[in-house]
């Protein structure tokens, strides 16, 4: 029988040398083998050694994983309970998952009540409020913040640090900035005094940092900054370290020091790659790259506009955008990389024996000095071999993702003769607009975030409501008034560069992605009338788009299959799926209420249906439009994926986003089509459209534009997806598109196809206002 013991040390080996598969299955035969045996604390022991050592590397996956298995070990104590749950919350909560931080800090909160632990409920309580402060939950985080105070006199120094710096970020994100310092001073303070955290020590200073830059105290901001990557450094860690270069790059730009700061923004960036590799999961990986790498970046991209580096802010800008995207439509969520070739496996292996072998040869007190340092020189050679072997894999797994484009790549390889890239993006103090074609680069300063967020936000309020017909003429007067202005704001200085019947590539920045750039006045016409627009998440991915189209073969494909107007059930809290979780699609974020049939959508679907050839393609309506009936297709058969029915968008957690069928028999499927379960979907198609409320909307991440479900199409296979940005009529969206799939069949182009059919509705006496035609967009690649 396997020794246990033996299993973790080889895991602990294992993961030493990079092979963390191997290392993971070790780790779970030894547990398995130490419950049987009846001696869970040491399960339980080797658990929670694994976890601080994967999370100390950043591998937060695996933390979490060793987490999840501990809480399912029995018996286990509360108090341990209530601490896998607290470190797994700290985990979601670096990593922007804010719901399920949320979710196991109010479990963990619950033990620490059950248990009488005060001490543990302070802190708990104090995260919370941070979490709520973060998310906007500002009342809330104040309820909380008063119960932290409540039990904080029961807590030790050292618990008390970390509940005082809790309640600092609370007041710095409340804006209440001295109550901020004092909290973080406290906390330093206290956290000196015990000298047992050194990386709290070193967050500490870089929240001081920040805090002395609201008070203009720059000086002191750079030598917080200074001593928190002091400490960053002598512990080896990756997240302190980049949090302290941060600080740093905030601190030296403050200080008009742009060189230096240049310099320590690039070095965080480097570390931020770094985590980066350790995250697979898609909802984890966007949100964590959101909060570190997009904040860092845009900074970047501002002080680069400042130093009138336009071309390297393009090229910073467009990496941040891209990077996280890229990665998973490079690769299939389905698809596990090798970590190593079998040359660099056998490598390591050799070095790790060596190391072990030196590290007990220089402890034999039978050698001489002599003989001892010599082979402390060749313990240190191999030690540096070792090293340089892991950054080699590392560097290999980088290269292996698909590269974000440079401002020459875009030109040379993404953009034809009549294209024109257009990209934006949005700062507090200068945004800025980049408008290139394959032979021209032109960058323009625009106006700071807020004004125009504020033009665009009262611009897409007044399309949105559905006009009067009997006053359809004073309506077109004030929107193409809003929408001439919002031209000259945004591309009015590159009006020589947009030449008629070019098509233009939109990639939105914000509040942008919202708005439909076919409706913005210039010439007295709108931009549809003269060009043909596709939105893409960023220049990059349309590269990468057009790549994949290239390898594919589309003779023999069947042409339709089409979903319409499913028999809704009420909506509410869905059923687990076949794996046991909750799916993500109403729970939680929708209320029970009743769902319209779309009786409009079931004409759609049969008059586009009907411009095909009857064994060309496949449609499902009423009841037999189902989750089921769905996944049980074989996808890869279809060039055109048709959906019309009920969107569901959950902007605060967009992967609860859904499509909604009807109710099958199969008890597994609950009728809500989820982004977790799209992008498992095997696609190989030209076009998926959306014909349904509010399908492009998701997420706003900044520097990734919009994640919901039309990213998900695009990563399961999807060349291009037809969404819609607000609600939209029933009845005019069954024109709209019947009108559109007319023109594709026709040999159009997705692109030129959906311009005709706007061009058709903006000639309408009722359907002429934007109203009716705006909101349907094309993202991504387009033939």
């Amino acid at each position: 029988m396997p020794n246990p013991q033996k299993l973790f040390d080889e895991s602990t080996e294992l993961a030493e040398n990079a092979l963390y598969e191997e290392s993971w299955l070790r780790l779970v035969e030894a547990i398995e083998l130490w419950r049987k045996a009846g001696a869970t604390d040491k399960a339980v022991t080797a658990l929670l050694k694994a976890a601080e050592y994967h999370k100390a590397a950043a591998r937060w996956q695996i933390a979490l994983d060793c987490y999840q298995l501990l809480l399912k070990l029995r018996p286990v104590s509360l108090q341990l309970r209530a601490g896998a749950l607290d470190s797994m919350a700290r985990i979601y909560l670096l990593l922007g998952q804010l719901e399920l931080s949320e979710a196991n800090y109010l479990q963990a909160s619950r033990i620490a009540e059950q248990v009488g632990d005060r001490s543990m409920k302070a802190e708990l309580m104090a995260s919370l409020a941070a979490l709520c402060a973060r998310s906007g939950r500002y009342k809330e985080a104040t309820a909380y913040l008063r119960k932290a105070q409540l039990f904080q006199p029961a807590q030790a120094n050292g618990r008390k640090a970390a509940t005082r710096q809790l309640v600092g970020q609370v007041y710095y994100l409340l804006g209440q900035f001295q109550k901020a310092r004092e909290a973080f001073e406290q906390a330093l303070s206290l956290n000196r005094r015990t000298g047992a955290d050194r990386e709290a020590e070193s967050l500490l200073l870089c929240y001081l940092s920040n805090i002395h830059l609201k008070f203009d105290q720059k000086d002191l901001a750079l030598d917080c900054a200074m001593r928190a990557l002091t400490i960053a450094v002598s512990l080896q860690s990756i997240e302190a370290q980049c949090r302290a270069q941060l600080a740093m790059a905030r601190a030296q730009r403050a200080l008009a020091k742009n060189r230096e700061a240049l310099k320590s923004y690039y070095l965080a960036f480097s570390l931020i790659e770094m985590q980066a590799l350790y995250i697979t999961v898609d909802d984890l990986k966007v949100m964590f790259l959101e909060d570190d790498r997009q904040m860092a970046h845009r900074e970047l991209a501002s002080l680069l506009l400042l130093m009138g580096k336009d071309e390297e802010a393009f090229d910073v800008y467009e990496h941040a955008r891209s990077r996280a995207t890229l990665d998973l439509l490079a690769e299939s969520s389905r698809s596990r990389k090798k970590q190593a070739t079998p040359e660099q496996l056998e490598n390591l292996k050799a070095l790790a024996s060596a190391i072990a072998h030196l590290s007990k040869l220089i402890k034999d007190p039978r050698l001489s000095e002599q003989e001892r340092l010599k082979s402390q020189a060749e313990l240190k050679k191999a030690q540096e071999r070792r090293k340089n072997l892991l950054q080699e894999i590392q560097l290999g797994q980088l290269r292996r993702f698909t590269k974000p484009a440079t401002l020459k790549q875009v030109q040379a390889a993404m953009l034809g003769p009549d294209d024109v890239l257009i990209e934006i993006f949005l700062s507090e103090s200068r945004s800025n607009a980049w408008i290139i074609t394959s032979r021209s680069f032109t960058s323009i300063a625009l106006p700071g975030s807020e004004e125009i967020e504020e033009k665009v936000l009262r611009y897409i309020e007044a399309i949105s409501a559905e006009p009067n017909a009997l006053y359809m003429g004073q309506a077109l007067t004030t929107q193409r008034e809003l929408a001439k202005q919002l031209f000259d704001l945004l591309l009015g200085s590159s009006r020589r560069l947009l030449a008629p019947d070019s098509r233009l590539i939109v990639v939105a920045d914000g509040v942008l992605c919202y708005l439909p750039f076919d409706t913005l006045v210039n010439n007295e016409k709108y931009l549809i009338e003269d060009h043909s627009i596709v939105y893409v998440p960023s220049a990059s991915v349309l590269g990468l788009l057009q790549q994949r189209a290239m390898s594919r073969v589309m003779n023999g494909k069947l042409d339709l299959l089409a979903f319409g107007n499913p028999a809704f059930a009420v909506v509410g809290k869905p059923d687990g799926d076949r794996k046991g979780n909750s799916k993500a699609g109403a729970a939680q974020s929708y209320q029970p209420t009743y769902l319209p049939p779309l009786l409009g959508s079931e004409r759609e679907v049969k008059e586009i249906g009907a411009l095909f050839p009857p064994d060309r393609g496949r449609i499902y309506l009423g009841k037999h439009a189902t989750e089921e009936a769905l996944k049980g297709e074989q996808l890869r058969r279809y060039r055109r994926i048709h959906f019309a029915t009920h969107g569901l968008s959950d902007e605060r957690i967009p992967v609860r986003s859904c499509l909604v069928f009807a109710r099958g028999k199969n008890p597994k499927e609950d009728g809500f089509l989820q982004v977790s379960e799209i992008v498992e979907l095997d696609l190989e198609c030209d076009l998926v459209v959306l014909s349904a409320c509010r399908t492009g909307r998701g997420k706003l991440l900044r520097g990734e534009g919009i994640v919901g479900l039309a990213r998900a199409f695009l990563y399961s296979g999807a060349q291009s997806c037809i969404v819609t940005l607000r609600a939209v009529s029933d009845v005019a969206t069954a024109d709209f598109m019947i009108g559109f799939y007319k023109h594709l069949t026709a040999d159009a182009g997705t692109a030129l196809a959906l311009r005709q059919a706007k061009l058709e509705m903006l000639a309408g006496k009722l359907t002429r206002h934007p109203y009716y035609w705006a909101f349907f967009v094309l993202i991504g690649a387009s033939n």
